[in-house]
């Protein structure tokens, strides 16, 4: 029997062989056993053809495969012109307002694909981007309703309100108790809504009354359309969310994030497959083979990476990503370090025993027992920067406890003595220093403050009481922060702390002043604790920068040298 290679779909070609060929059939790679048609399943591109020309002499090709790799070709050289254009002309009738130039290349890439990923810079837009595509779907008769997933503090303030700035559409967002939320979906489901609003969580946790209530299903007379706010959040390819995501059908997905991957490339497998599965591997076991170096016991731990251009490419392939320095022309923006101490006595020699007693500690320690004990290591390295703010917590104290004259806070004191009436905001890490800012400054500044236990109504009613001026300062915690708010009218930027927080992260932050909309120069400030963690951080990852630098690795690894390195005497 001649092996024979046919088409199975626009994506998939088949493979007919003998049993007696079924290791020669393995060898090719990336490959799935159809049990139904008794035929192995392979990804439709030129390498898989030339593979088994090699492996299998004489193999017959169904001549279709080759008129779909031409197709392929062209499309991809269409998607490279398009992200090559500085602008082009979209249809925007069914939108309130104008496109940027580069939203309008953003709208016209969309069209070109039923599911794709969008990872341009924060504060580029990729909201409406994405709301002006649902409409051109919708006026096309593709789109009846759509459902957005996306984070908490992003649900109202992003999402609902750009729908009404923007469009003429209704929204509806489920939220409250199962009751409430059922109510939601049955009015979604009845009336001409085309937009529905849900948390990850929520979709997580209701996803199969969704199914009963005909919301989502495989028919056609569901929502036509998904999107997926920070899509990150579904990287773990174990977490049940993903697998809800991955189940769900519809026709038209676009998932949206600034920051692609934090720490590791890994966490890119499953966004990716949302939108073109099998693209990267026909499983994570074959993108790992295919993409990650293995080592330690057991080669159970990511070691290193490979094939990075190859990755790279393939993700580019269905994505498109665009920085602020290459879109929009803002407003200069400046960073500044500025170098407090730590005077008072007391406060210094906390810091100065618990550093100690850290690097002791891991000192003693050998390879292997570091990587054990990094969770805890980590911690511990944590507290020292909570001690560079000025307090310490701990279970042991029923609320944290302060020293005297935190060199930090005085110099925020000095900084909202000049600035405060161009607008300041300040990020942090700690609960405890949000609290005591807004203490100190709620009457004098009339100031706001956003956390993690920050209400919805109030997270919005503060972004918009610092926004109109009716408040000079902003204070936020970086975690509840970063994502789905605009700042614009800071001047002034502050960051308390900024050890072990994510280049991400901060990234985040910053996008929320430095953005679309910004009319005047920005200036960023770190404060930084003389011969501290604040210091010996900052060292590190100027030491680390190439690979912290690089678009798939945010944060680099840590041996036992780097930890000792922090928190060695200076």
């Amino acid at each position: 029997m001649l092996a024979y290679l046919e088409l199975r779909d626009s994506d998939t070609i088949a493979l007919k062989c003998t049993y007696l060929e079924r290791d020669s059939a393995k060898e090719i790679g990336d490959y799935k056993w159809d049990k139904a048609s008794r035929k192995w399943l392979f990804p439709l591109n030129r390498d898989t053809i030339r593979k088994a020309r090699r492996i299998f002499k004489g193999i017959a090709i169904e001549p279709e495969i080759f008129t779909h790799l031409s197709q392929q070709t062209h499309f991809q050289d269409k998607i490279t012109e398009i992200k090559q254009l500085k602008d082009c002309e979209v249809d925007e009738s069914f939108i309130k307002g104008n496109l940027y130039p580069h939203q309008r290349v953003g709208v016209k890439f969309l069209e070109c694909f039923d599911k794709a990923l969008i990872f341009d810079e924060m504060g580029l837009g990729k909201t409406l981007t994405s709301l002006t595509n649902v409409l051109w779907r919708k006026k096309n008769n593709q789109v009846r309703r759509c459902i957005i997933l996306a984070p908490k503090s992003c649900k109202e303030t992003v999402w609902a309100r750009q729908v009404e700035q923007f469009t003429n559409e209704k929204t509806l967002i489920a939220e409250g108790t199962k009751s409430k939320r059922k109510k939601t979906y049955k009015r979604f489901a009845e009336e001409k809504i085309l937009f529905l609003i849900l948390g990850y969580e929520t979709y997580r946790v209701d996803f199969q009354l969704l199914k009963e209530l005909s919301i989502i299903n495989e028919n056609g007379s569901g929502a036509e359309m998904l999107i997926l706010d920070e899509v990150q959040k579904i990287k773990n390819i174990k977490a049940q969310i993903t697998k809800i995501v991955a189940k769900t059908h519809v026709a038209y997905t676009i998932g949206l994030t600034g920051t692609p991957v934090y720490n590791r490339i890994e966490d890119i497998f499953a966004p990716v497959d949302i939108v073109k599965p099998g693209l990267l591997g026909s499983s994570f076991w074959r993108f790992s083979d295919h993409f990650l170096r293995m080592g330690g016991y057991g080669k159970h731990e990511v070691v290193g990476y490979q094939h990075l251009k190859e990755l790279r490419e393939k993700v580019e392939s269905v994505s498109l990503r665009r920085t602020t320095d290459q879109v929009l022309v803002l407003p200069p923006k400046h960073y500044e370090d500025r170098e407090v101490e730590l005077k008072d006595t007391e406060h210094k020699r906390a810091y100065e025993e618990m550093r100690d007693e850290l690097f002791t500690w891991i000192k003693d320690m050998d390879d292997k027992e570091v990587k054990v004990q990094a969770s805890q290591i980590l911690s511990r390295n944590i507290r020292l920067s909570q001690i560079t703010n000025g307090f310490i917590s701990s279970h042991n104290l029923d609320k944290p406890k302060w020293f005297d004259k935190s060199p930090k806070i005085a110099e925020i004191d000095e900084i909202l003595r000049d600035y405060a009436d161009d607008g300041v905001v300040i990020f942090t890490r700690w609960i405890p220093m949000v609290h005591k800012l807004y203490e100190l400054y709620k009457e004098k500044y009339n100031a706001v403050y956003l956390a993690g236990e920050t209400s919805d109504k109030m997270r919005v009613k503060n972004i918009d009481a610092f926004q109109d001026g009716t408040s000079k300062v902003f204070i936020c915690q970086i975690q509840a922060g970063s994502l789905g708010i605009s700042l614009n009218r800071a001047k002034i930027v502050i960051f308390t702390d900024k050890s072990f927080l994510s280049l991400g992260i901060l990234s985040q932050a910053e996008a929320r002043v430095y953005r679309q909309g910004l009319d005047h120069s920005c200036t960023i400030v770190s404060l930084i604790a003389k011969d501290t963690i604040d210091e010996t951080w900052q060292k590190l990852i100027e030491k680390k920068g190439k690979l912290a630098r690089e678009v798939i690795v945010d944060r680099p690894r840590l041996d036992k040298g780097d930890w000792l390195d922090l928190v060695k005497k200076t």
